[in-house]
């Protein structure tokens, strides 16, 4: 696809007063052109309003193509409601870091684990991960606790 971005633009943002089309991605697959289409949302979390905007974008690239061009609305490579490795690297809805310090005795009392058995599970955790080919690198938690098995140690059995 290489028609201009500032009419598609102007097209998807008409839809909306919040949604701002930042960029169109295009990953080509043969004959086909995937296009993954990236807003700005302000604080709304937005599928429902890129949706439309991305509706109406597809609709201005269709009636301005040669020859037209047919599409779906999803061709799946949004991944939503997934994970996967795209939406690690460019997003998908927001993106944010907290850090938290979290004093020996409640971390002990609560998780039944000291910071050097936690860094420990982590280390191991995330080892496995990557040779799984994980997408994130979340430590497996349940009901409060952690799983036993993603503590080498054990301190979580009561």
């Amino acid at each position: 696809m290489q028609h201009p971005v500032e009419p598609i633009r102007a097209a998807a943002e008409a839809t909306t007063p919040a949604g701002h089309l930042v960029n169109i991605y295009q990953y080509a697959v043969v004959p086909l052109r995937h296009l993954r289409f990236n807003y700005s949302t302000g604080d709304a979390a937005g599928q429902n309003m890129t949706g439309k905007a991305t509706l109406a974008a597809c609709e201005w690239i269709a009636a301005h193509h040669p020859g037209g061009a047919k599409y779906l609305l999803s061709g799946n490579m949004d991944t939503d409601k997934t994970h996967s490795q795209l939406n690690m690297l460019v997003t998908r809805g927001r993106r944010m870091v907290a850090e938290a310090v979290i004093r020996k005795e409640p971390l002990t009392r609560s998780m039944g684990v000291d910071a050097a058995g936690l860094f420990a599970m982590r280390q191991v955790s995330n080892a496995g991960a990557l040779l799984a080919g994980e997408t994130s690198l979340s430590a497996a938690v349940i009901h409060g606790d952690w799983v036993s098995s993603h503590d080498p140690f054990g301190r979580n059995r009561k």
